[in-house]
């Protein structure tokens, strides 16, 4: 597996994704770190029991904490944001979410630098797909964090998609049998049904 993963990470390389990644886990976004819950370190606050969350947003200059809950962490490759409470004077506190939906892309960034699990893989997968796609087009970037855009893109662009990712089915494949790598991995990262459109 270790042949696929230093693939996967070489192309995030090349797009100049992997310095969006903390050191310790997380995806740097402007002075902020958005963290995976399995992640996320916050001592003595025992009120965020009472919010279930999938992300944890940390100003990184303030400490200022966001809890965020998606409906589909584990299912989708974008995950819709439902829910977001913030940490008020030692409270949690709701806070209204904009009409327009908001989606996570690139969701191995929010997990531990080191995991290798399938969910960070697959997601891997997917970023060097859908931004081979998109290349380097900084107002679509920009806009693909909105749901409706995003779905609109992804229809609009299916068959670049899918080309895309047969393309890196052969060469992952190819990795595989030329490293005597576990295959199973190949049925891990390209289920039977093919791209999926979420």
């Amino acid at each position: 597996m270790k042949c696929v993963d230093t693939y996967l990470d070489t192309q995030l390389n090349k797009m100049r994704l992997l310095q969006l990644r903390h050191k310790c886990g997380g995806k740097m976004m402007g002075n902020y770190r958005y963290m995976h819950a399995s992640i996320a370190s916050i001592n003595d606050l025992i009120c965020i029991q009472k919010f279930e969350y999938d992300v944890v947003k940390m100003h990184i200059k303030t400490n200022e904490l966001t809890f965020l809950k998606c409906d589909d962490w584990l299912v989708k490759d974008e995950p819709i944001i439902i829910r977001s409470a913030k940490l008020i004077e030692g409270s949690i506190q709701e806070q209204t979410l904009q009409k327009a939906r908001r989606v996570f892309h690139h969701k191995w960034l929010f997990h531990n630098p080191f995991d290798n699990s399938h969910l960070v893989r697959a997601s891997k997968l997917r970023t060097i797909v859908t931004r081979t796609v998109i290349g380097k087009n900084k107002m679509l970037s920009s806009r693909i964090g909105w749901l409706d855009y995003w779905d609109k893109w992804l229809q609009s662009n299916e068959k670049l998609l899918i080309v895309e990712e047969a393309r890196q089915k052969k060469i992952i494949t190819d990795i595989v049998m030329k490293n005597n790598c576990n295959g199973d991995i190949l049925h891990d990262l390209f289920p039977s049904k093919g791209y999926i459109l979420d």
